[in-house]
């Protein structure tokens, strides 16, 4: 009874003219913050399709000699279960469950070293020196049609290779890079073969060396041209990095599409015919027929209220509900640059810092004659089973190569090229110095509810499938004949 006297006076005061809340009404609110950030704009469509990284970590020379990036493919993403070791925390020493995200990352391939000067304009690029072979997938990059070509890229550079007063131009190349340069990079490229993808043109990129003197860093760099470079050489467990890509992609968004179409026995005609496959053409539209008549998928919209986030106006409002009620005012006679507009959405170039590598495994190989591939078991899952999750992550495949398990989600979809990069920031915090082991790595099938971790325990749950014994009676029955044949 105190409840509902209690509900019943409140509504009274409420229904009270005197109440400064008003009347119980739905309705929205007009003031409000701004919606979206500024600090990403202009939201367009990224000029180029891998990472850029646009800032390296700053040089310490008392470090060894390392790479400061990586080139990695997104597969997917699943979860584990592991114990944080959070003193003081509710969750200390308690399994909680984390998503991560794979990325594959086959070695690169060093096939270049550049010096860079400084300047009062910035860092200037000295020399180049280019290796003596490439490989097809590196050569693909600079041509547009690879089969078309002639396919003499770099002949002139891998000649200098070969005859004595090339190689003395190259060791001459060198020492001005010693003596001059202060800054090092590499030019690596990824090895698109070892993916299971259609894409066969490499993508390369410059990677800066930091740590030791500009002759070490000159050194090794010559150590390890045409030779592999593996992730677990750039990163280590537990490190903190940035991951830099491209989003997903979601279209060009429009609010109002006035078209007049002519429908029925006007479409028929020549002129109208012509003006409508132009319009349809301009407009990206599928026509659908359906007698005499066409209808024309749109699709969905949503424009502004999709691509700001901006509130949606009242649901009467006239011409539509999902726009920007005021755009400005009458004067200055633009409409400025900081109003939500309708647009591209998606595919923008960012970067995401901050990502724990929860580990770094090793693809299959073989070690003393056996094949290795239990790259997702831990000391608490003994079970051999590889990180590929039953039946392949969706739209990717197998993952056969090295790859990274990073905590949390990155941009992108499946297959995008992900640029790993060291940190730039100096982390103190216990979050991030904390050392992750993990109990359990999920490997059920991502395609639905998987019930199984591996075939094994599915071949035990299930028994003998059907098909299966179909199979191996089919071929009991094609063998018998050939033993007695023999006897």
């Amino acid at each position: 009874m105190e409840r509902i006297e209690l509900f019943t006076t409140t509504y009274a005061q409420a229904r009270s003219p005197g109440w400064k809340g008003g009347n119980i009404k739905s309705h929205r609110k007009f003031s409000a913050p701004r919606h979206g950030s500024m600090g990403f704009y202009p939201k367009k469509r990224s000029r180029r399709h891998r990472g850029k990284v646009k800032a390296f970590p700053k040089d310490d020379p008392s470090k060894p000699v390392h790479l400061t990036a990586f080139i990695g493919y997104k597969a997917g993403m699943t979860h584990v279960v592991r114990e944080p070791d959070r003193p003081g925390s509710k969750i200390n020493k308690k399994e909680i469950v984390e998503a991560v995200t794979i990325i594959e990352t086959p070695p690169m391939v060093c096939v270049g070293v550049v010096g860079y000067i400084e300047t009062p304009h910035g860092l200037r690029a000295l020399l180049t020196v280019w290796a003596e072979h490439m490989s097809e997938d590196c050569r693909r990059r600079f041509y547009k049609n690879w089969y078309k070509c002639k396919k003499k890229a770099f002949t002139k550079a891998s000649k200098r290779w070969q005859d004595e007063l090339g190689r003395k131009s190259i060791e001459k190349d060198f020492k001005k890079m010693i003596r001059y340069c202060s800054v090092v990079r590499i030019i690596a490229h990824t090895q698109m073969k070892l993916l299971k993808q259609r894409q066969k043109k490499a993508h390369i990129m410059e990677i800066q060396v930091n740590g030791g003197t500009i002759e070490d860093k000159v050194k090794w760099a010559r150590e390890h041209l045409e030779k592999p470079i593996p992730i677990d050489s750039v990163f280590v467990q537990d490190e903190m990095i940035d991951c830099i890509g491209v989003t997903k992609g979601k279209g060009y968004k429009v609010t109002d599409l006035a078209v007049n179409f002519n429908f029925g026995s006007a479409l028929n005609s020549d002129a109208n015919t012509a003006n409508s496959q132009v319009t349809l053409l301009i407009l990206n539209l599928v026509p659908l027929n359906f007698n005499s008549y066409s209808v024309f998928n749109f699709g969905p919209s949503p424009g502004v209220t999709s691509r700001w986030h901006t509130k949606k106006l009242p649901r009467k409002t006239h011409k539509g509900l999902r726009k920007v009620a005021c755009i400005g005012a009458w004067h200055p006679s633009r409409v400025s640059f900081t109003v939500a507009r309708a647009g591209q959405k998606g595919y923008h170039h960012r970067t995401e810092m901050n990502k724990k590598i929860y580990r770094i495994g090793q693809g299959i190989h073989t070690k003393d004659g056996k094949v290795i591939k239990n790259n997702a078991s831990t000391e608490y899952d003994l079970s051999e089973k590889s990180i590929t999750p039953m039946g392949g992550f969706p739209h990717y495949g197998e993952v056969n190569n090295d790859f990274v398990m990073i905590k949390g989600c990155c941009m992108g979809p499946k297959k995008r090229v992900i640029t790993l990069r060291k940190s730039l920031r100096v982390h103190t915090k216990r979050a991030a110095l904390e050392k992750i082991s993990l109990k359990f790595i999920d490997t059920s099938s991502k395609f639905g509810h998987g019930r199984f971790q591996t075939p094994a325990d599915k071949a035990a749950f299930m028994g003998t499938l059907k098909k299966d014994r179909i199979r191996e009676e089919a071929a009991a029955t094609a063998s018998a004949p050939a033993a007695s044949a023999q006897t």
